[in-house]
Protein backbone atom coordinates (compact mmCIF):
# COMPACT_ATOMS: atom_id res chain seq x y z
CA UNK A 1 0.00 0.00 0.00
CA UNK A 2 1.32 3.17 -0.96
CA UNK A 3 0.63 5.71 2.17
CA UNK A 4 2.17 8.84 0.21
CA UNK A 5 -0.24 11.19 -1.48
CA UNK A 6 1.11 13.39 -4.71
CA UNK A 7 0.01 16.76 -5.64
CA UNK A 8 0.64 18.24 -9.34
CA UNK A 9 0.32 22.07 -10.07
CA UNK A 10 1.25 24.19 -12.51
CA UNK A 11 5.01 24.05 -12.45
CA UNK A 12 4.93 21.83 -8.99
CA UNK A 13 4.91 18.40 -7.35
CA UNK A 14 4.69 17.31 -3.86
CA UNK A 15 4.89 13.97 -2.13
CA UNK A 16 3.86 13.69 1.41
CA UNK A 17 3.17 11.01 3.58
CA UNK A 18 -0.47 10.77 4.18
CA UNK A 19 -0.96 7.77 6.57
CA UNK A 20 1.27 7.80 9.39
CA UNK A 21 2.35 4.31 10.70
CA UNK A 22 0.36 5.21 14.30
CA UNK A 23 -3.03 5.07 11.91
CA UNK A 24 -2.06 0.97 11.00
CA UNK A 25 -1.12 0.27 14.62
CA UNK A 26 -4.27 1.69 16.00
CA UNK A 27 -6.53 0.08 13.21
CA UNK A 28 -4.51 -3.35 14.23
CA UNK A 29 -5.78 -2.67 18.03
CA UNK A 30 -9.20 -2.05 17.29
CA UNK A 31 -9.45 -4.92 14.99
CA UNK A 32 -8.39 -7.16 17.80
CA UNK A 33 -10.74 -5.90 20.00
CA UNK A 34 -13.24 -6.31 17.91
CA UNK A 35 -12.32 -9.94 17.08
CA UNK A 36 -12.41 -10.74 20.77
CA UNK A 37 -15.99 -8.88 20.86
CA UNK A 38 -17.47 -10.66 17.91
CA UNK A 39 -15.14 -13.41 16.27
CA UNK A 40 -13.14 -13.29 13.64
CA UNK A 41 -15.16 -14.35 11.25
CA UNK A 42 -18.22 -12.66 11.84
CA UNK A 43 -20.14 -10.45 10.10
CA UNK A 44 -19.80 -7.03 12.04
CA UNK A 45 -15.56 -8.14 11.96
CA UNK A 46 -15.91 -8.53 8.24
CA UNK A 47 -17.69 -4.97 7.64
CA UNK A 48 -15.23 -3.32 9.87
CA UNK A 49 -12.36 -4.78 7.68
CA UNK A 50 -13.85 -3.66 4.78
CA UNK A 51 -14.65 -0.12 5.88
CA UNK A 52 -11.45 0.08 6.77
CA UNK A 53 -9.80 -1.28 4.01
CA UNK A 54 -11.92 1.52 1.89
CA UNK A 55 -9.93 4.02 4.47
CA UNK A 56 -6.75 3.05 3.87
CA UNK A 57 -7.46 2.75 0.15
CA UNK A 58 -7.31 6.70 0.48
CA UNK A 59 -3.72 7.30 1.69
CA UNK A 60 -1.93 6.79 -2.08
CA UNK A 61 -4.83 8.07 -4.23
CA UNK A 62 -8.61 8.15 -4.77
CA UNK A 63 -11.25 9.55 -3.48
CA UNK A 64 -12.81 6.04 -1.04
CA UNK A 65 -15.59 6.16 1.27
CA UNK A 66 -16.91 3.58 3.46
CA UNK A 67 -20.84 2.56 2.60
CA UNK A 68 -22.71 4.17 5.72
CA UNK A 69 -23.50 1.49 8.19
CA UNK A 70 -27.17 1.90 8.26
CA UNK A 71 -27.77 0.96 4.68
CA UNK A 72 -25.08 -1.90 5.08
CA UNK A 73 -26.85 -3.43 7.52
CA UNK A 74 -29.60 -2.45 9.96
CA UNK A 75 -28.98 -4.31 12.52
CA UNK A 76 -25.27 -3.27 13.47
CA UNK A 77 -24.55 -2.75 17.31
CA UNK A 78 -24.30 1.11 18.22
CA UNK A 79 -20.52 0.29 18.97
CA UNK A 80 -19.67 -1.02 15.11
CA UNK A 81 -21.83 2.00 13.92
CA UNK A 82 -20.17 4.30 15.44
CA UNK A 83 -16.78 2.61 14.16
CA UNK A 84 -18.43 3.32 10.77
CA UNK A 85 -19.44 6.93 11.50
CA UNK A 86 -15.56 7.67 12.45
CA UNK A 87 -13.69 5.36 9.77
CA UNK A 88 -16.27 7.85 7.20
CA UNK A 89 -14.72 11.02 8.51
CA UNK A 90 -10.97 9.18 8.39
CA UNK A 91 -11.43 8.74 5.01
CA UNK A 92 -13.02 12.47 4.57
CA UNK A 93 -9.83 13.68 5.81
CA UNK A 94 -7.28 11.83 4.09
CA UNK A 95 -8.39 12.17 0.81
CA UNK A 96 -7.76 15.30 -1.34
CA UNK A 97 -9.80 18.73 0.31
CA UNK A 98 -10.25 19.67 -3.14
CA UNK A 99 -12.79 16.61 -4.35
CA UNK A 100 -16.80 17.31 -3.30
CA UNK A 101 -17.96 15.69 -0.50
CA UNK A 102 -19.58 12.45 -1.12
CA UNK A 103 -22.98 11.81 0.73
CA UNK A 104 -21.89 9.32 2.35
CA UNK A 105 -20.55 11.31 4.59
CA UNK A 106 -23.61 12.58 6.08
CA UNK A 107 -24.79 11.05 9.61
CA UNK A 108 -26.65 8.26 9.19
CA UNK A 109 -30.59 8.79 10.51
CA UNK A 110 -30.49 8.71 14.35
CA UNK A 111 -26.74 9.37 14.75
CA UNK A 112 -26.64 12.77 17.34
CA UNK A 113 -24.29 15.36 15.82
CA UNK A 114 -22.92 18.51 18.15
CA UNK A 115 -22.52 21.91 16.39
CA UNK A 116 -18.98 23.07 17.61
CA UNK A 117 -18.37 26.70 16.78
Amino acid sequence: MNVYRTREKPREYESFLNCQQDAFVNATNLLNERVKLFGANSPQVQSWLTAQDTVFANCGEGRHIPKDAASEASDLPPLLRADHAYQIAAANFIRPTSMKQNSNSRPSPGTRVRRIA
